[in-house]
């Protein structure tokens, strides 16, 4: 119809006027329009592999939706296509109206008023529990919303594709006669000569090189079906999932929806049917997490090498089975006697459980080993040859066995259950070092990351890392270096504590379980400082750590815009108030002073080290600018914040890098106006305000807070004249005078 050869590859950006051979926007809107009310839009067909890929997430027992940027005035059309080429797949098409609503197209008012919501919106609202989506914008906005999976190894998302600033309004030619004209300009200017490649693909420059954690690149519907496939198929009933758009033609965006919240793991499996296996249930944690599963009349495997200690504790469990009313249940407790780390009697455990259940639930690795001497003691007692060999038997109780048992588990263990999971009982030491425990701070690291890691690897099985402080008990009978044991301990974490809370983080699906929970800030302290943290340990060892942890205060906003960054926590903002000292006798003391706040802190955010800086003092050629801090405020949903939201995902890191000596922060204003807030040194602050700004109007106003001080803002009372001629202006009486000020 227009004459043009277009391929694929030649869509370089998302908004179809910055592309070969649509033209203005005006014009790419007009020809939008006419395809999508012709013959040939309701025959083009999806793209290869979209049929069966949907269809195989509706086998997987997934509600579709669609979420499109189309107003219901493309609906006749939308719902033909959709007869035609998926009947009866899609449960619901919502219609947001976003694309009427470009301004730069030259589209008249929307034709509807009632139109609210943004694409993160719906997900919201029907419960998303992932997107598919062809778009790298839409998938950077939603991303806080639900996992994303970026649909198709295209040009047009390897890039956003803005529309704020005159360049980004240009058509394709336009654009390129700008782009030579400004490569030849700078290139005169800098004594050199233009070529063309500095203007050809300008596009390229814009590639965005990482992505948040929380959105997945697939090229193909099949890597679709594995990735939806690996994180839900083992959910045995209907569930809804949201999923974006991938692209079934060149026009429309597909969009599946679900509900947000996974179901409970306890709603999957009850407990009365949940198979246990129990590794290490002998004695310690690992027979008290036997006795409370038995309470809560589960099917459950212990395995230990001690089988005298086996039968006391199934003997024990038996009794609360039957205290329940299961004395007739076949097979309700089995009991083996092996070695963790023996492949060959976890093979023997894997047939026995496989044949008396068909299957496994969950499996705890309460097994290891301890090691309680300095290296150097255990070297001046038998050389070096006996250090290593005190080494290699806590690598193999601490490490070889929960790589053995777990990995001699896992096929069983996916196979057969509805909501797999595995907890292991680690300790404070895998992660926080400590005196006399260098073994064993040593290898229980390794299994901690072991098992990190194949948490990883596999996606669809839920791991619970157990971080507890010291426990009562004799685990420390177990030293392979014969070291001296100490069971009287102050504060020692009770077993049965324990244990209900290995129960609990598995039904939770929690990644890491601190015990108690302010020891997740430990790893914080020993970052922080180091000497004071390992002063306290080797006084008296982790329990003493608890004396110091309340002192922080941990300050995330709710999100962070960017996409050179992980969207999520950003680096925490530690108070420190007096002396350790004073910390010290403040904690003890009840109420805490309002000085210092304890507050509840995420598991493993990443904190960044403070970078050093000179800070500001006065003489000669020193120049200190007032400004010390820009905070900007914006509302997610709200369209008087879009620009604002384009220019920080552009701009904010240049901005930052400019100006090291002011601290950025971005933050949500939910349901208000975006605004600039500069603070300066005096404490004084300025807010301007930014509602649907263009970034250019944006930058000036920054640069206006960055030059400007704290001092107080004063109003002239002076008389003023208009210059632009009208019926009505600014006027007055006053302005007959000699005196005037114009404007």
């Amino acid at each position: 119809m227009y004459d043009t050869n277009i391929s694929i590859t030649d869509f370089h950006y998302y908004h179809w006027w910055k592309n070969p051979g649509w033209g203005t926007p005006a014009e790419t809107l007009k020809k939008v329009r006419l395809f999508s009310n012709s013959d040939e839009f309701a025959n083009t067909p999806p793209v290869e592999g979209a049929l069966d890929g949907v269809k195989a997430l509706k086998e997987m027992g997934y509600r579709l939706e669609i979420v499109t940027a189309r107003t219901t005035q493309h609906k006749p059309m939308t719902d033909k296509w959709l007869a035609q080429w998926l009947p009866g797949v899609i449960d619901n098409v919502h219609y947001t109206g976003e694309f009427e609503h470009h301004p730069s197209a030259g589209v008249p008012p929307p034709p509807q008023p009632e139109k609210k919501f943004t694409k993160a919106d719906i997900l919201t609202i029907i419960g998303a529990k992932a997107l598919i989506d062809d778009s790298i914008a839409n998938a950077l906005l939603c991303a806080s919303v639900v996992p994303v999976l970026v649909f198709g190894d295209y040009e047009w998302n390897k890039r956003l594709s803005l529309d704020e600033t005159a360049q980004d309004r240009m058509s394709y030619s336009e654009r390129k006669r700008w782009e030579e004209v400004e490569a030849k300009y700078w290139a005169e200017k800098n004594g050199g000569e233009a070529k063309e490649s500095d203007w050809s693909n300008w596009w390229e420059r814009e590639d965005l090189q990482t992505l948040p954690t929380n959105i997945t690149r697939v090229s193909s519907w099949s890597q679709v079906e594995h990735r939806m496939d690996m994180s839900t198929a083992k959910w045995e009933y209907p569930i809804s999932l949201i999923s974006g758009a991938a692209l079934l033609l060149g026009l429309s965006i597909l969009i599946l929806t679900g509900p947000r919240s996974t179901p409970s793991r306890t709603r999957l499996i009850r407990p009365s049917e949940e198979r246990v296996l129990i590794i290490g249930a002998s004695s310690g944690v690992g027979r008290a997490t036997a006795v409370a599963y038995a309470k809560r009349g589960a099917l459950i495997a212990i395995v230990a090498r001690r089988s005298a200690l086996l039968e006391e504790v199934k003997r024990e469990c038996i009794e609360e089975l039957h205290g329940l009313g299961f004395t007739e249940r076949k097979d309700a407790f089995l009991a083996v006697t092996g070695d963790f780390s023996n492949e060959e009697d976890m093979e023997r455990v894997r047939e026995v459980v496989k044949q008396a259940w068909n299957g496994i639930d969950t499996i705890v690795v309460a097994a290891g080993v301890s090691a309680l001497q300095p290296i150097m003691n255990i070297v001046n007692q038998g050389g070096v040859g006996h250090a290593k060999s005190v080494a290699l038997r806590a690598i193999e109780g601490n490490y070889v066995g929960p790589l053995v048992s777990a990995t001699t588990m896992i096929p069983l263990l996916e196979s057969t259950s509805k909501k797999p999971a595995i907890a292991l009982i680690s300790s404070l030491a895998a992660v926080v070092p400590a005196p006399t425990r260098a073994i064993y701070c040593s290898t229980k690291a390794a299994s901690l990351l072991l098992f990190q890691s194949l948490a990883m690897e596999n996606p669809h099985i839920v791991f619970t890392n157990i971080i507890p402080a010291t426990i009562e008990g004799d685990f420390r009978a177990s030293a392979v270096d014969g070291g001296n044991v100490r069971e009287e301990l102050k504060g020692a974490l009770g077993k049965e504590d324990v244990a209900q809370a290995i129960i609990h983080g598995v039904d939770a699906g929690q990644r890491n379980v601190w015990m108690p929970s302010t020891m997740r800030v430990a790893p914080l302290a020993y970052w922080l400082w180091p000497g004071f943290v390992e002063r306290k340990a080797t006084k008296k060892g982790h329990a003493n750590l608890l004396c110091i942890v309340p002192i922080f205060v941990y300050v995330t906003p709710k999100r962070t815009l960017g996409c050179d960054f992980p969207i999520g926590h950003r680096p925490a903002k530690i108070i420190f108030s007096g002396s350790v000292g004073q910390l010290k006798r403040q904690v003890k003391r009840r109420p805490i002073s309002p000085t210092i706040t304890p507050v509840k802190m995420p598991p493993y955010a990443p904190i960044l080290r403070a970078s050093l800086r000179t800070k500001p003092s006065n003489g000669h050629v020193a120049y200190i600018p007032q400004i010390k801090k820009l905070v900007f405020e914006y509302c997610d949903t709200w369209s008087s914040s879009a620009r604002l939201r384009g220019y920080l995902l552009r701009h904010t890191e240049r901005l930052a890098r400019e100006n090291p000596h002011v601290e950025v922060v971005v933050r949500q204003r939910p349901f208000r106006s975006p605004i600039v807030r500069g603070i300066y040194l005096n404490e004084r602050d300025k807010v301007i305000p930014l509602n649907k700004l263009e970034p250019s109007s944006i930058e000036q106003k920054v640069q206006l807070l960055l030059d400007s001080s704290g001092a107080k803002i004063r109003s002239f009372k002076r008389a003023v004249e208009s210059t632009t001629e009208g019926a009505r202006g600014m006027w007055s009486g006053f302005h007959q005078g000699s005196e005037e000020f114009k404007i």
